[in-house]
C-alpha cells in the first residue's frame, strides 16, 4: 500500500485536518468568502434569485412542500390540470417533483428562513473546502491554494454555484468523498473515512441517483485488504432503502425514481423493439448515435471550452504523480463512468452555463492538477504566484463574456415579466399569445414564463385556450389577461 511519502511532495506536507492553520490557509478562507459572496451576488441581482429552468422550478416546489413539513400538496388534476408544472407530477390528489428529495431537503431550510437563493452559493463553498482540504493533504496548502484558485474564479463553477440546479451538491457530495479517500490513501484511519466516503456515496444516491450510482462504482477502488467492506456498505444501502421508500410514498414505486427511466430519461429499453436482442441492438446504435451526438460536444464544447483548458491540462500533467493505485482509480472512475453512463441521455441537458452532468467531476479533476502544479512549481514556488495571477486573469476575462450571455437571458426574462406585471393585474389568468415571439436572445422560451405552482405574482399563466377555458371555469372571479411578445424582444 502506497503511505505518504507516495503522495505528497514531501512527508511533512501530509498534513492531517487538525493542524496548525497557515497564512496559506487564511488565504483559502478568503478566497472561499470571495467565491461565495461572488455566487450569492450573481444569484440575487444577475439571475434575479428566480429558478430559471423547470428543473429549478420543481427543486423549488419540492422545497416548499418540505419546508411546510409535506411530502406532497393538495392537488386536484381533473380541475387544474393547467396549473401543472412540468417535472411535477400528480397522484391521488397531491402534487410532487419528480426527483429526488435530498436537494430539496437542503433547499426548504433555505426557504424557511426565506433565502433558497442563498442555499448554492454556501454549498459551493463548501465544497472547495473540502477540496481544498484534500489538496492540502496532497501537496500542501500553498499549491493547493493554487489549484483552488483556478476553480473558484471558473464562471463554470460560478455559474451552477449560483442556481438552484442540484449539482453543486453533487459537487460538495463528492468532494467529501474525495476528502475521505485521500485521507485512506495518505494512511489515515481507514474504517472511519470509508464511513465518510459511504455516507457521501448514500447522500448522493438521495440527490442524483445516477450520479450515486457511478460514486459507488468508484468507491470500490478504495476497498484495501484487511478494511471491511460494510464501512461502505451499510450507510450507502440505508440511503438506497430511503430513497426507494420516499419514491414508494410519493408515487407508488419502490425503485430508483419516481418516474419512468427506463424509456423515457434514459434510453435502456426501446418501444419498438420485439425482442431481447433487436432492443439491445437498437440502444447499441443509439448510443453509439450519442457518442458524437450529446457525449463529444458535451466533453468538449461544454466541459473543456468553459474550463478553458488550463484545469485539465494541469490535471494530465500531475496525472502521473499519483502513485497509490486505488486512490488513482477512484479519482478516474467517477467522472468516466459519469460520461460514459450519461450517454445513456437523450439531451444535452440545457448546459447553461456548462456541461450539467459533468460538473460534480471538478472534484475529482482538482487533485491531479494540484499535483501538475507540484511538478511545475517543484523547488520554485516564487513563481506560482505571478503565474498564477496571470491565469486567473485569463481565466475571468475568457469566461465573464459567458456569463454576462447568461445573465443577459436572465435580464431579459425579468424585463418581459416586469412587463407583464404592468399589464396583467394580480390575480388574474395570463394567457401568452404567439404573436411577435422571436427568440432574440438564445435559451430563452415561451415556456419560461409557465409557472404556476412556484409563482409569487399572484398570475396564472396559460398558452393555449382550453387552458385559459379550464381556468376561467375554476376560477370565474379572476380576470384574462390576453399578452402578446410583439415588440417585447
Amino acid at each position: 500500500m502506497a503511505t505518504s511519502k507516495t503522495l505528497v511532495a514531501t512527508p511533512a506536507a501530509a498534513i492531517s485536518f487538525t493542524a496548525k492553520l497557515t497564512h496559506w490557509d487564511i488565504l483559502f478562507c478568503a478566497l472561499a468568502l470571495a467565491t461565495l459572496a461572488l455566487s450569492a451576488f450573481t444569484s440575487l441581482k444577475l439571475f434575479h434569485s428566480f429558478p430559471h429552468s423547470h428543473d429549478e422550478n420543481a427543486y423549488v416546489f419540492q422545497a416548499q412542500a418540505f419546508a411546510q413539513g409535506k411530502l406532497s400538496v393538495p392537488f386536484d388534476n381533473q380541475r387544474y390540470w393547467p396549473l401543472l408544472d412540468w417535472w411535477v407530477s400528480p397522484r391521488a390528489g397531491r402534487a410532487y417533483a419528480k426527483y429526488a428529495p435530498g436537494f430539496p431537503a437542503l433547499l426548504s431550510v433555505g426557504v424557511a428562513v426565506n433565502r433558497p437563493d442563498l442555499v448554492n452559493p454556501v454549498i459551493a463553498a463548501l465544497a472547495l473546502l473540502f477540496i481544498f482540504l484534500s489538496c492540502r493533504l496532497l501537496v500542501g496548502a500553498r499549491l493547493a491554494l493554487g489549484a483552488i484558485t483556478l476553480l473558484a474564479t471558473n464562471t463554470y463553477f460560478l455559474g451552477y454555484a449560483s442556481s438552484f440546479h442540484t449539482q453543486p451538491t453533487a459537487l460538495f457530495l463528492v468532494s467529501f468523498a474525495v476528502w475521505g479517500a485521500t485521507r485512506i490513501a495518505a494512511g489515515e484511519k481507514k474504517e472511519t473515512d470509508l464511513l465518510l466516503v459511504g455516507a457521501a456515496v448514500g447522500s448522493l444516491f438521495l440527490t442524483r441517483q445516477l450520479d450515486g450510482f457511478c460514486l459507488a462504482l468508484a468507491a470500490l477502488a478504495l476497498l484495501r485488504p484487511g478494511v471491511k467492506w460494510r464501512w461502505l456498505f451499510l450507510p450507502v444501502a440505508a440511503a438506497v432503502l430511503l430513497l426507494f421508500t420516499y419514491n414508494f410514498l410519493q408515487a407508488g414505486r419502490f425503485g430508483p425514481a419516481a418516474f419512468p427511466v427506463a424509456d423515457l430519461e434514459f434510453k435502456l429499453i426501446d418501444s419498438a423493439a420485439a425482442t431481447p436482442w433487436a432492443n439491445l441492438k437498437a440502444v447499441a446504435v443509439e448510443y453509439a448515435q450519442g457518442i458524437f451526438k450529446h457525449l463529444w460536444p458535451l466533453l468538449t464544447r461544454f466541459f473543456l471550452g468553459p474550463l478553458g483548458l488550463t484545469l485539465p491540462l494541469l490535471a494530465l500533467f500531475g496525472f502521473s504523480s499519483v502513485k497509490d493505485k486505488g486512490y488513482r482509480r477512484f479519482l478516474i472512475a467517477f467522472p468516466v463512468a459519469l460520461a460514459l453512463l450519461y450517454n445513456f441521455h437523450h439531451t444535452w441537458g440545457w448546459p447553461q452555463y456548462g456541461a450539467r452532468y459533468y460538473y460534480p467531476a471538478l472534484a475529482c479533476l482538482l487533485p491531479f492538477a494540484a499535483f501538475g502544479l507540484r511538478k511545475l512549481f517543484e523547488g520554485k514556488p516564487e513563481r506560482l504566484s505571478p503565474v498564477l495571477f496571470l491565469a486567473v486573469t485569463v481565466n475571468l476575462a475568457a469566461h465573464s463574456e459567458r456569463l454576462s450571455d447568461y445573465s443577459l437571458r436572465f435580464e431579459w426574462l425579468e424585463r418581459i415579466r416586469q412587463t407583464i406585471h404592468s399589464t396583467c393585474p394580480a390575480p388574474s389568468v395570463v394567457q401568452l399569445l404567439p404573436q411577435g415571439w422571436g427568440r432574440k436572445h438564445p435559451w430563452v422560451f415561451p415556456e419560461d414564463f409557465m409557472r404556476n405552482q412556484v409563482n409569487p405574482d399572484g398570475r396564472f399563466y396559460t398558452r393555449t385556450d382550453e387552458a385559459t377555458r379550464a381556468l376561467k371555469k375554476a376560477f370565474p372571479q379572476l380576470p384574462v389577461c390576453y399578452f402578446s411578445f410583439k415588440n417585447q424582444l
